[in-house]
């Protein structure tokens, strides 16, 4: 499965899966000329998190995207090295991010969900315009496009089983298995699930004769 050459508003990877819903709602926003009802008055994107984060990236991506969003970004002390940016934190800024350095505590804070709105009011963000995203994305919001992944996988399965008695899997005990990268753990639980759910559905009892694992291979730092 490529995900790694998906382009979805200039998105790929698990991130294009993990804010799909996101894109959906500020791609309508865009085309429509109005806001999604549930982003009526939200249109000031606000994270945090790792200066080198592929979640930061992505998030200053779908803000450039769109001319009625802005992306502001809280990190720890930037490092002197960066004063000249490389790397996600370069192309960031060219997107239009805007990175606020935090005192440790108060990253502390704001990563713990204590006084998230003071540390806004704080740095001069309106707080009722924002639309707040975890570090890395972790919502559950990202079932949505996980479930879009999962949805893909079981299809692809199910042909390989329908149009070949020699499949990979033709001996049922082995079944399939779904090597998945994961930093948080998000796209790994909702991928998961999805199958989970989708293999006990009523439409889905062919795919009991070859079970599906998900494994999620840990890639932080």
């Amino acid at each position: 499965k490529r995900d790694d050459l998906l382009d979805i508003h200039g998105l790929s990877g698990n991130k294009a899966r993990k804010y799909l819903k996101l894109l959906l709602e500020t791609s309508e926003t865009s085309n429509n000329h109005h806001t999604h009802k549930n982003l009526d008055h939200c249109h000031h994107l606000v994270s945090y998190g790792g200066i080198q984060s592929n979640s930061m990236l992505a998030l200053s991506q779908i803000a450039r995207n769109n001319q009625h969003y802005k992306f502001t970004y809280f990190v720890k002390r930037i490092p002197k090295f960066l004063s000249n940016p490389v790397g996600n934190y370069q192309r960031a800024l060219q997107n239009g991010m805007e990175a606020i350095e935090l005192e440790s505590t108060r990253y502390e804070d704001m990563a713990s969900g204590k006084d998230v709105e003071m540390i806004m009011r704080e740095n001069s963000i309106d707080a009722s315009t924002v639309n707040f995203i975890e570090q890395g994305g972790v919502s559950q919001e990202a079932e949505f496009g996980l479930q879009t992944l999962a949805q893909e996988i079981v299809e692809y399965i199910s042909h390989i089983h329908s149009s070949s008695s020699q499949s990979p899997c033709s001996d049922h005990k082995v079944g399939w298995v779904i090597f998945i990268a994961s930093g948080t753990g998000t796209s790994a639980f909702y991928l998961n699930k999805a199958i989970q759910t989708l293999q006990k559905c009523a439409d889905g009892k062919k795919m009991n004769h070859f079970p599906i694992k998900v494994i999620a291979i840990p890639c932080v730092g």
